[in-house]
């Protein structure tokens, strides 16, 4: 009995330490295994693409290994103290607190230290194992998924809210107001419209299609932006944006050169559009700024990704911020490119 009892704590012991070492890896170990030429790292590997396969069958074997520790270690109690036959609630305790004690122990937390520290050997030693094991509890891991999937259709899911979600960020800690405020930018953003963050049209600074390249360069060092809007007759016709790294070198070279060959397409956005979804397209598109529309087509303002970053993490030092610093560099190109013509 107590040789069984024994073999029976290693089980558990190694059972344990298997989910604590294979749920445990990280993406660096993995690739590590993915590129090992090696039986057990596959075994490692395979187990994990169906993750909740391989809990299930842990937890079975493990449920099963603790199951026979508890009846055998009741009849090993039961020979070493008889005098609890005759009292059923003191032999009850005495059980309880002996075989807790002795499966907690050797059979949860020390083996699971040991897995933390040496996840990858515990895992590969366990692998061989579990892969023999694993097709073994497919049929009761099927239905279990099953009533599982059933259950959750008859009850419904419980999603989370955007409400849920500001409560649980008003809770955090006070320590954590940085990543606090963050949390609520983004809890924000599916349900902020454009139009609550974007430039207005009267603080818009656009290029006239028909302005001259000194014209161009004027207003380019003067606002000190890298990205303007080009309009023909007003800003309601937007023709698209003139990235000014694209040009500047070629205007300070030539003043004849036709810059509006540079000018890039504009996107147009609805001012109701949310924020979250212009910076999916955003990012889908590799842009950084569009043209925001209201709804009779005419130009309402302009909207940038800085914009949309400010909202979650607050104030960002943009080029308005560093206007003169701007200027002061595209004037001393200019004078520079002179100078040196001359």
């Amino acid at each position: 009995m107590g040789i069984s009892l024994i073999l029976l704590l290693g089980c558990s012991a190694l059972i344990s330490g298997s989910e604590t070492s294979f749920f445990s890896l990280s993406p660096k170990q993995l690739d590590k295994l993915k590129a090992e030429q090696d039986k057990r790292s596959a075994f490692i590997l395979r187990l994990l693409g169906n993750p909740d396969h391989l809990l299930a069958t842990i937890l079975q074997i493990n449920n099963c290994v603790n199951i026979l520790i508890v009846l055998i270690s009741s009849i090993i109690i039961g020979h070493i103290f008889p005098f609890l036959d005759t009292n059923p609630v003191m032999e009850f305790v005495v059980n309880s607190i002996i075989v807790t004690f002795i499966l907690v122990l050797f059979g949860e937390i020390m083996p699971k230290i040991i897995a933390t520290h040496i996840p990858v050997k515990f895992a590969k030693f366990m692998s061989r194992p579990l892969i023999f094991v694993a097709p073994l509890t497919k049929p009761f891991y099927w239905l279990m998924s099953k009533f599982t999937n059933r259950f959750s259709n008859i009850h419904g899911k419980s999603d989370v809210t955007l409400t849920d979600l500001e409560q649980a960020v008003e809770i955090a800690t006070p320590s954590a107001s940085e990543e606090k405020k963050i949390l609520k930018g983004i809890v924000k953003l599916p349900t902020t419209d454009v139009c609550k963050i974007m430039r207005p049209r009267v603080d818009v600074v656009a290029l006239d299609i028909e302005m001259s390249n000194e014209e161009v360069i004027k207003i380019a060092t003067e606002c000190g932006y890298s990205r303007l809007p080009v309009y023909k007759e007003d800003l309601d016709d937007i023709k698209g944006f003139l990235y000014i790294k694209d040009v500047l070198p070629f205007l300070l070279d030539n003043t004849s050169y036709n810059w509006k060959k540079h000018i890039r397409e504009a996107y147009f956005v609805p001012e109701s559009k949310k924020i979250n979804d212009l910076l999916e397209e955003f990012r889908n598109k590799k842009m950084h700024l569009a043209v925001v529309v209201d709804e009779y087509g005419g130009t309402d303002g302009i909207v940038t990704l800085e914009d949309i970053l400010e909202e979650i993490f607050g104030e960002i030092l943009d080029e308005g911020d560093v206007e003169d610093l701007n200027e002061a560099k595209l004037t001393n190109n200019y004078k520079n490119l002179t100078n040196n013509k001359l």
